[in-house]
């Protein structure tokens, strides 16, 4: 005799009637990036502080990205069962990264020296950003 229907969205298990899943995997090899990250330095000297305005840009015209979740659901009796869930992603993007800096502050001005940090800039042709993420969960149902 057949086990109860799956839930909404799950398939059937193939050996036990009372376990259904579902599962899917996205992803592109093509993923294409403009990343921005403003940050301010507080430079901390013997004589005087000064805050170093810099910004990183990554332009990234080559890149992916795969993304994959899975989720069971076990009945172990009638009024109790148990849920499972996973889910992973990774993106990765390679391009041209590229750091500029100035000096936005000298907070001890009146000892009268110059800044010490220096304005530039610098490029890296060969720049990667990674990120990825790993999700695991698990809940139990009872019914009353």
């Amino acid at each position: 005799m057949p086990g109860p229907m799956p839930a909404p969205g799950f398939a059937r298990g193939p050996f036990d009637p009372m376990f259904d899943y579902r599962w899917s995997v996205i992803g592109s090899p093509l993923a294409i990036n403009r990343y921005i990250n403003n940050f301010l330095v507080n430079c901390h000297g013997p004589v005087g502080n000064e805050i170093v305005n810099t910004t990183y840009t990554l332009e990234a015209p080559y890149g992916w990205f795969l993304e994959a979740d899975a989720e069971a659901i076990f009945r172990l009796a009638a009024n109790l069962g148990a849920n499972f869930w996973a889910r992973g992603s990774w993106y990765s993007v390679i391009g041209n990264g590229k750091v500029e800096s100035d000096v936005a502050e000298t907070l001890n001005p009146a000892l009268g020296f110059p800044p010490r940090a220096q304005a530039g800039s610098d490029n890296n042709g060969n720049a990667t950003l990674t990120r990825s993420a790993l999700a695991l969960g698990l809940s139990v149902d009872v019914t009353f």
